[in-house]
């Protein structure tokens, strides 16, 4: 039984990408990247209650002469719309009539939140990812069928581990995007992200990232 369980830990490990590989394939997908939309599907657990709850909604962000702008519509009981742009968030909840506004600055970099976004799309380059994060190998996993390598990253920043301890991203073998992105956090609460219906560099204009308030919004900033 030993002799069996050490040979299928070593072929899963054997069908894992090589991090070379896949820096290779990220530096490549970073020179081209200009805009992903994607269906995505957020598990939200809460460390203290042993409680997990789902969302489902849809991303979208695009490159530009400013960085990136991006945005996250989440449908459902707790409908709102997310919008980054730079250090400043806007959240926009249309039930309530009413849009918050952070300035992100002070928790994390515009790149920071950037990288959060989009690494699993293959935005960041090899370099860049190692740049800010300790990197390993975690073995090879099956995620909808397919056969994905999982990457943990781990923030060099001090500053960066108050906020997230690790991500840890799935790439599917030849591919440079997740398919999958699980953020811990030091208090033992975690979001997993699971994206479907990627389109990557389709043609995106700015009034896609943008956010539409209709007359009569209430605005609260917040520090």
């Amino acid at each position: 039984m030993f002799v069996m369980l050490a040979w299928a830990a070593a072929a899963s490990a054997a069908r894992a990408d090589s991090l070379d590989a896949i820096f290779a394939r990220m530096d490549e997908a970073s020179r081209k990247f200009k805009s992903v939309s994607a269906a995505i599907h957020e598990s939200d657990y809460t460390a203290v209650l042993g409680d997990t709850t789902h969302e489902d909604g849809k991303l979208v962000a695009k490159r530009t002469s400013h960085g990136i702008r991006a945005r996250l519509d989440f449908y459902g009981p707790d409908e709102r719309t997310v919008v980054l742009h730079g250090d400043i968030a806007q959240m926009y909840w249309p039930k309530a009539k009413q849009v918050e506004e952070y300035d992100i600055s002070k928790y994390a970099s515009s790149k920071v939140v950037d990288q959060l976004l989009l690494l699993s799309f293959g935005a960041a380059s090899g370099d860049e990812i190692q740049k800010d994060y300790d990197v390993s190998l975690g073995g090879s996993e099956k995620i909808d069928g397919k056969t994905c390598t999982r990457v943990e990253l781990v923030p060099k920043s001090p500053e960066g581990r108050k906020q997230i301890t690790r991500i840890t991203l799935w790439i599917p073998e030849g591919e440079a995007r997740a398919v999958q992105e699980k953020l811990d956090q030091p208090s033992k609460n975690y979001l997993l992200w699971t994206y479907s219906e990627v389109k990557m560099n389709a043609p995106m204009p700015d009034s896609e990232v943008e956010l539409k308030l209709p007359s009569g919004v209430k605005r609260i900033g917040s520090n």
